[in-house]
């Protein structure tokens, strides 16, 4: 019996689909001559058919369950937006409180940015000759991160232009009396238009919330 189908399969195209199998087996039952061999036939009928529609079944769960996981990737996408932009917030009142503020930028901008950072705190240098603002001034930084590259960071609840151009230059001074090459980013919860594009000008990276127009 499962030669004779098995010559029926051989004989077909390459590729076999249910209706395939259905027309086999249709021809294995009318060809069956003795009592057990039709017996056996059918049997095989109602396995195929039973098959066929726990695959069916099977295809149609697996469908509901691909839409619950589409569904549930959604509200993960949107709940870590949501952390992201408390984290934001976090940082940018941060600078107000003082407590762990140095820590949280560092995690925010390892997350957002993708680096890897192990080292944070704040810098201060001393401008005598006034060449950032035009009298003599301590120029202070919110956090200075190192480890692959060396980063420093401008935290404001709101940057607008003015900010962008005073962080600019304070990083030009400190280029100069270090000797070292830094990376530019300023976190904000929101940009003013203008200012968020100075930064693409200068290459100040960001971090923000919202741009306002």
């Amino acid at each position: 019996m499962l030669l004779l189908i098995l010559t029926f399969m051989s004989s077909a195209k390459t590729e076999i689909t249910w209706s395939d199998v259905e027309k086999i087996i249709k021809k294995v039952v009318k060809k069956s001559r003795t009592r057990e061999m039709k017996e056996m036939a059918k049997a095989i009928e109602s396995l195929a058919t039973y098959m066929k529609e726990g695959f069916e079944e099977f295809n149609k769960r697996f469908e509901e369950f691909n839409k619950r996981f589409e569904e549930f990737n959604k509200r993960f996408e949107s709940m870590e937006a949501c952390l992201r932009d408390l984290r934001l917030e976090v940082s940018a009142l941060g600078e107000r409180f003082g407590y762990g503020f140095e820590d949280v930028v560092m995690k925010t901008i390892a997350e957002v940015k993708g680096l890897r950072i192990s080292k944070a705190s704040k810098l201060s240098l001393m401008d005598e000759k006034g060449e950032v603002f035009g009298i003599p001034a301590e120029i202070r930084f919110d956090v200075y991160l190192s480890d692959d590259e060396k980063i420093l960071v401008e935290v404001k609840s709101r940057c607008r232009l003015d900010d962008v151009l005073k962080f600019y230059r304070k990083t030009i001074y400190a280029e100069k009396t270090l000797k070292e090459k830094f990376k530019m980013i300023i976190i904000a919860v929101a940009f003013d238009k203008e200012a968020y594009d100075k930064c693409r000008e200068l290459g100040v990276e960001t971090i923000a919330r919202s741009i306002i127009m």
